[in-house]
């Protein structure tokens, strides 16, 4: 695999928000200053357009509707918009949190969760209607890339639930354990997730069984995310400089250790067909989003530019 940085943005602007690709991945999209705004990036032609929202409130998250030309933006008190991606015109205010939100995702079948940590809830919701469809417990939040769950890490353990209408299908965990940040492989029978030791553990499914666990106990692991098509994932740590490439089925489980620069890699982001992927970099005065490509994804050799 090789790795190729293209280009960094937002060294003034990026807040350290959750970043996301379009569907069709010509843009990558972050939140930033000034307040009341968020970013388009044309990764083509390497221009960045500000999009203005509706109030004056920081964007803490976004994300693009798959099928839909759609953005939600989340800001820090309780605003949740819909945009469309090319006109940038104002479609909905989704109402049901009265919190700041901090995470949301879309699904490949058009359903948005959204999670507050101050009421302690995610929410599922219609962007059709603009309705809510249900109330779920909070945790960090995935939707499978098949569009049939929506998994939620947090206090309780691992829960999975149907994307379409927000009922309970499986348990992972037997017993109440903490986790954090969740992620989906491509696949949709595979996912991962932060255990309270910081360490990452790669779950089957249909199996609820533990494939494997990586990762040192206590070494502030917070963000994870599959390379799309393809058995590696790729982790931050709170407290590290470094991100490091996991190899989840072979033999040899750490591939590679990309040195950042920086000492806090907020968030993570790959373009659907996994040929680039996005670092979220808030790391004290340097605040960026950088770019990088990835080559020959196949070869687990990893060597970068």
């Amino acid at each position: 695999m090789k790795l190729t940085k293209i280009n960094s943005r937002g060294l003034e602007t990026y807040r350290g928000s959750a970043i996301d690709f379009s569907p069709d991945g010509s843009l990558l999209g972050y939140g930033g200053f000034p307040k009341g705004s968020f970013y388009l990036w044309d990764i083509d032609v390497s221009d960045v357009a500000r999009i203005p929202c509706r109030n004056d409130r920081l964007v803490t998250g976004i994300s693009f509707c798959p099928d839909q030309f759609l953005i939600a933006i989340a800001s820090d008190d309780s605003h949740l918009d819909l945009f469309h991606r090319t006109t940038h015109e104002h479609v909905l205010q989704l109402k049901g949190h009265s919190a700041p939100i901090n995470e949301l995702v879309f699904s490949s079948s058009n359903r948005l969760a959204s999670t507050s940590l101050s009421e302690d809830k995610t929410l599922l919701w219609n962007t059709i209607t603009g309705e809510v469809i249900k109330a779920l417990e909070f945790g960090a939040v995935a939707f499978s890339p098949n569009g049939q769950l929506l998994a939620i890490s947090g206090d309780h353990g691992i829960a999975l639930y149907s994307s379409a209408d927000g009922e309970i299908v499986s348990r992972m965990t037997r017993e109440k354990r903490g986790y954090s940040d969740i992620t989906f492989h491509s696949d949709s029978t595979i996912l991962a997730a932060i255990n309270s030791n910081d360490q990452i553990e790669i779950w089957h499914i249909e199996s609820r069984q533990i494939i494997t666990t990586l990762g040192n106990p206590y070494n502030g692991i917070h963000k994870i995310s599959f390379i799309p098509m393809c058995d590696v994932l790729v982790s931050a740590s709170i407290d590290q400089s470094t991100i490091y490439f996991w190899h989840t089925l072979g033999d040899e489980k750490l591939l590679y250790s990309l040195y950042s620069g920086f000492d806090f890699v907020s968030s993570i982001a790959f373009r659907a067909d996994g040929t680039y992927m996005a670092f979220g970099i808030n790391g004290g005065i340097v605040k960026e989003v950088q770019l990088w490509k990835i080559d020959d994804r196949s070869d687990t050799t990893m060597v970068h530019e």
